[in-house]
């Protein structure tokens, strides 16, 4: 679901005018506003991306300046490195000139980390452990995830699922409950329940893989039944018209308008 990234696909964008508050955002394509505007795998329109995604959205509701950290086809390493970072600029008064720093994480699917060999290794032993698949994502998430995140999360500091899930109870750690893709689906009657970890061939080609290496063969045949749901859940994204046609199936200006006002809803609480 997420194309691979270009060099002419920038990893940070801001605006700063001197508003009272900040909005970080930090993510993959999905938070890039990949296929919005005229925006192709070859080109890269930042001006209309830079108008419609839900960075911008949120922040005009927040009344805040934003940063975007974002990497086409990233994994969730690299997701969770870059809110190490902003967390402790934000914790040593980097931001200090602002009244509120809002901090907002969406992650994409699970398993893109086994492309890389060094994660392989350091992962494997927990993984090949696991008595049943769910119990495999659970602990995947947990070392590639919530291991690396110090508690307390600061409260206007939240994070969310793109278009994937797990059964996790996640409350404490500021994860937003709604799912950027269930509320295109439900926008749109479309009588789907996102519930895999994983839904492109980005996250499902290296885990296939990993079980094979493995020779984890009772996993691989829970994995097979749960791609019947990863098929019907992209034949959903297909009919969707809250996601993008062109590319692979991106939100539209639409979509990302309905996911700024679920994050401000969010803040409105906390």
């Amino acid at each position: 679901m997420t194309q691979a990234n270009t060099s002419q696909r920038e990893h940070t964008a801001e605006s700063i005018i001197g508003k009272e508050n900040l909005l970080i955002t930090i993510g993959d394509s999905w938070t890039w506003g990949d296929s919005l505007g005229s925006t192709t795998l070859e080109f890269n329109d930042k001006q209309t991306r830079h108008k419609q995604f839900y960075t911008n959205l949120l922040a005009k509701k927040l009344e805040a300046d934003w940063i975007m950290l974002a990497r086409c086809g990233c994994d969730n390493s690299w997701i969770i490195d870059q809110y190490i970072s902003i967390s402790k600029k934000i914790s040593s008064g980097y931001y200090g000139q602002y009244d509120k720093v809002y901090v907002h994480v969406c992650l994409t699917e699970l398993f893109r980390e086994l492309e890389n060999k060094e994660y392989q290794d350091n992962l494997r032993q927990d993984l090949v452990d696991a008595m049943t698949f769910d119990e495999f994502c659970k602990i995947y998430f947990q070392r590639t995830i919530t291991d690396r995140l110090v508690k307390p999360i600061p409260k206007l500091h939240s994070f969310s699922k793109n278009f994937w899930d797990i059964n996790l109870v996640l409350e404490d750690y500021n994860f937003v409950p709604e799912i950027w893709q269930q509320l295109l689906f439900d926008e749109t009657n479309i009588k789907n329940k996102v519930t895999t970890p994983m839904l492109s061939g980005v996250g499902i080609y290296p885990l296939t893989e990993f079980l094979k290496d493995n020779k984890l063969k009772k996993l691989t045949y829970e994995f097979s039944d749960m791609l019947i749901k990863i098929n019907e859940t992209c034949d959903a994204l297909i009919q969707s018209p809250l996601n993008s046609q062109v590319g692979t199936k991106h939100p539209t200006s639409h979509g990302h308008q309905i996911w700024a006002n679920n994050l401000y809803n969010y803040y409105a609480t906390v």
